[in-house]
């Protein structure tokens, strides 16, 4: 009869104990739903390897050409390094110039807006694409531009200034949101509308 009564509460205390377990957020119970989504690799994600091919346009919903830029050391950066590092989930690409008073004060806010949202999945790639006297930007130019606002992304220079084929380089600065898993447009928009930006990126991450 001892015996019994025994195992019965060796039992009741390993039921007991497993139960803790599972209920205990600092051991290995799932994890909120706030830190989950931080930094995490989506499926479609962890099976990206060649950058998307066919449907390449300038609209919304279209495919984003794989573009070729200049990063701030003089080498070819390509679209593609984004699209490749799997915990990246959202782009924006945003253009500037070294005349736009009003692409110096955006630059600040995209940085605030980077820093916030870049552990979620946001990049944020900037292309300058003239100077201050309306030439070509230069490797150069782009890594002055960097390092003037300490910004943390990418910075590049559009020499050819490829991205004026998504809008109006006289309605210079533009932001172009990329959804990263498919690198479908989701938005192409001049100025600043921080609601817009908002809510794509509360839907998006």
């Amino acid at each position: 009869m001892r015996r019994l009564t025994l195992t019965l509460a060796l039992t009741s205390l390993s039921l007991t104990q497993l139960t803790a377990c599972d209920s205990d957020d600092g051991g290995g119970g799932e994890a909120t739903p706030d830190a989950a989504r931080e930094g995490e690799v989506t499926p479609d994600a962890a099976a990206r390897e060649g950058y998307p091919s066919g449907g390449y346009g300038v609209s919304e919903g279209d495919t984003l050409e794989d573009h070729t830029f200049t990063n701030t050391d003089g080498q070819p950066f390509q679209i593609s390094e984004i699209y490749l590092k799997p915990t990246n989930k959202l782009l924006l690409i945003t253009t500037t110039a070294g005349w736009c008073t009003a692409c110096r004060e955006e630059g600040i806010k995209i940085k605030e807006i980077y820093d916030e949202w870049h552990e979620r999945g946001l990049d944020v790639l900037m292309a300058v694409f003239e100077d201050a006297d309306y030439s070509p930007a230069t490797a150069e130019y782009a890594a002055d531009w960097k390092a003037r606002f300490s910004f943390p992304f990418n910075v590049v220079a559009d020499t050819d200034n490829q991205l004026s084929a998504y809008y109006p380089p006289d309605a210079t600065p533009m932001n172009m949101f990329v959804d990263v898993n498919d690198m479908k447009i989701i938005s192409i928009n001049t100025g600043w509308d921080e609601s817009l930006i908002n809510a794509i990126l509360e839907s998006k991450l």
